[in-house]
């Protein structure tokens, strides 16, 4: 009989939310008032959208793949017709040891600090997503497995001015600053500069250029980054290049897309 393939689970700790979107000919003037051309309202939140970019990034469009990975959904939602919403979308289900944990910070600090005490203790990975940028006890970055942020949270984080972005010896400076702290491994995102990443198990780092489109909406540009980097993880002998070339050509898909969940791609799409 041929070997069953046990897909590794991510499971995303974070927020879950609701978008309400208005599209505009042009940015209005401080007190103008005009008529928007269109509207949306979407499930999101950073932690909806990163679980999302995960499982469409696991799986093909027509589902005629085994997914890659299976995907977890921890959060909280209101008793309101918002709530309802995202629960016709989201299933709840037993969770199982996950493979890998996924968290950003629109949920309460505490909760995030919490999780990834236990994570450490019985060697979950760890990818934190430091958004909206708080302020985080240094102890809490040793042993973390991923910390990847824009260049405004690492900035807010590490105390450095922006000036330190122009340069690879800067950002390398940034990013060495958390290898110090104890994190395996740092990843800042510069829009359409590209990534810098640095692997401090290896000392390997560099930055990857962006790739030139036409951007239409930056909404889950971020979280779809994630979702591939992620899977890039869970399916084992992880190369740290190789995970933010396929993130980025990831995102670059999201960027020439409207809105936030519908905008990322299937696995079968990059």
């Amino acid at each position: 009989m041929p070997d069953t393939f046990d897909p590794p689970i991510i499971a995303v700790i974070g927020s879950l939310n609701v978008d309400i979107a208005v599209y505009t000919r042009r940015i209005p003037d401080a007190g103008e008032t005009f008529r928007a051309s269109s509207s949306a309202i979407s499930m999101a939140g950073k932690g909806a959208n990163q679980a999302v970019a995960c499982a469409k990034l696991s799986r093909s469009r027509n589902g005629g793949s085994t997914p890659l990975a299976s995907v977890q959904m921890i959060g909280a939602v209101g008793d309101d017709a918002h709530g309802e919403m995202i629960l016709t979308e989201v299933v709840s289900l037993p969770t199982p040891r996950p493979d890998l944990i996924i968290m950003q910070l629109e949920i309460p600090l505490n909760t995030v600090l919490q999780v990834m005490e236990t994570a450490k203790t019985h060697n979950v990975p760890v990818l934190l997503n430091p958004a909206p940028a708080q302020k985080i006890p240094t102890k809490y970055h040793d042993g973390l497995a991923h910390l990847v942020m824009n260049e405004t949270e690492a900035l807010f984080l590490a105390n450095f001015s922006e000036s330190d972005l122009t340069t690879l010896s800067g950002l390398s400076t940034i990013a060495r600053k958390f290898q110090g702290y104890g994190v395996q491994h740092v990843i800042i995102t510069l829009g359409g500069r590209g990534v810098f990443y640095l692997d401090s198990i290896s000392g390997e780092e560099g930055l990857i250029q962006a790739g030139q489109v036409d951007v239409v909406d930056t909404t889950a540009a971020g979280d779809t980054f994630i979702g591939a980097y992620a899977m890039k993880i869970v399916k084992g002998d992880f190369k740290i290049a190789s995970a933010v070339q396929k993130a980025n050509s990831a995102a670059a898909v999201t960027v020439q897309r409207r809105g936030a969940q519908q905008s990322i791609p299937w696995m079968d799409e990059l």
